[in-house]
């Protein structure tokens, strides 16, 4: 049975949204969603944390499945509305998506679509089922400057404006740039590799080409990764946020649930050699616990194996449920990321990527190519001066009921 462990202390409402949402659909998991129901909801609350989570479309669907009489109308109203207005938000996205591949391909730019439209279509065999607010495509690093010409074409503006010097640097340092549809907010994130270049956990772009698999998205046949190398890349990017929202948990347990043929020694394997080993385990462990996911035996006897799996999942289980007006502690994710980290060097690597100077740098002090180097003393100044800033006021807060 999914769910919370008992040594995490959290709302009913907290529970009947798991319940909900799990991977688990038997009799048992529905009576238990109905018992809960029998208490006193706070149904304001679970539709707040059910859109802070992401998963506002596949709470509708179970609880208008299987137990619409128990759902206050208005509650269930407010709900079928959100699960509308997703659903054309989504198809218009969804389009979009198709129309900039097709773009892309008479320019003749290779682009692999992932996430977003891709996971809802294929894992939850509805585009409407999941919420996502954003289309992310691969590229290779050379083709770039002609993707970037497309998508201005195409009234896009990236979030940073780079002169040839600062584009050359992000692009060494980075993996994604983001573009803004000046009309429709639809906003691209344009990647040409899954982590930074200091951060190898990923698989390394040429063999996500490599391992593409043909699928169908509202009719039109696009490529994209393998289900194996997209469960890899799902840990890793929810381990390196702290699996911060449910969707992503959601994610990896409809992935499971749908790859009865997943090559699990080949996942074991490539995570093992791009040091994400932990990684991909602790997302099969919260999608197994909290989700009720069901990994091969061999799986979830390894799953079990390993208490340093429960102890990371255990400060997961704390943050997701923490008041979400009240934004987590950027150290702790940090720490909790490095924790997560198989090797020593991937741990160096990620403090060292800490001071690699960003576009935030570059716009707060302009300079020229020849003082480019002094961004690199720039960027810990700014650094140590925003994080004095925050301690700096949360310490007058706490001292201000004394005074």
């Amino acid at each position: 049975m999914p769910g919370l462990p008992e040594t995490i202390t959290c709302r009913p409402e907290d529970g009947l949204l798991i319940h909900s949402v799990g991977a688990c659909r038997d009799r048992q998991e529905t009576e238990v969603i109905l018992s809960l129901l029998q208490g006193e909801v706070d149904w304001s609350y679970l539709l707040q944390i059910a859109n802070h989570h992401g998963v506002t479309p596949l709470l509708y669907k179970r609880l208008n499945t299987t137990c619409a009489d128990a759902i206050p109308e208005p509650v269930l109203n407010q709900l079928r509305d959100y699960f509308r207005d997703n659903a054309v938000r989504n198809l218009f996205l969804t389009h979009e998506l198709l129309r900039l591949l097709q773009l892309l391909a008479a320019h003749e730019i290779p682009a692999v679509p992932f996430k977003g439209p891709v996971l809802a279509a294929v894992y939850y065999g509805d585009v409407a089922l999941r919420a996502f607010e954003d289309l992310d495509i691969l590229i290779r690093k050379q083709d770039v400057p002609s993707a970037r010409r497309v998508l201005l074409s195409e009234h896009y503006r990236p979030q940073f404006e780079l002169n040839d010097q600062q584009e050359a640097t992000y692009l060494k340092s980075h993996h994604a740039l983001s573009f803004n549809h000046v009309e429709s907010s639809v906003m691209v994130d344009l990647h040409w590799a899954i982590t930074p270049a200091r951060l190898p956990l990923a698989p390394d772009p040429e063999s996500l080409w490599e391992g593409l698999e043909p699928v169908s998205i509202l009719g039109r046949e696009v490529q994209t990764f393998s289900p194996e190398d997209l469960l890899l890349i799902l840990c890793v990017h929810g381990t390196k946020h702290r699996w911060g929202f449910l969707e992503w948990i959601c994610d990896v347990a409809h992935l499971i649930d749908c790859q009865h043929g997943m090559d699990w020694d080949r996942v074991l394997t490539r995570a093992s050699a791009h040091g994400s080993e932990r990684m991909l385990l602790l997302g099969l462990f919260l999608a197994s616990e909290l989700l009720g996911a069901m990994p091969p035996k061999e799986i979830s006897k390894k799953l079990q194996a390993r208490g340093d799996l429960k102890a990371l999942a255990d400060r997961v289980y704390s943050a997701l449920f923490r008041n979400p007006d009240i934004p987590p502690r950027r150290f702790d994710g940090y720490t909790f990321y490095m924790r997560a980290m198989d090797r020593f060097r991937d741990r160096l690597r990620f403090c060292c990527l800490q001071l690699t100077p960003t576009p935030l740098e570059w716009a707060l002090l302009p300079l020229p190519t020849y003082l480019s180097p002094l961004y690199y003393l720039l960027r810990p100044i700014r650094l140590l001066g925003k994080y004095a800033l925050r301690l700096g006021r949360r310490f007058s807060v706490r001292q201000t009921p004394n005074q």
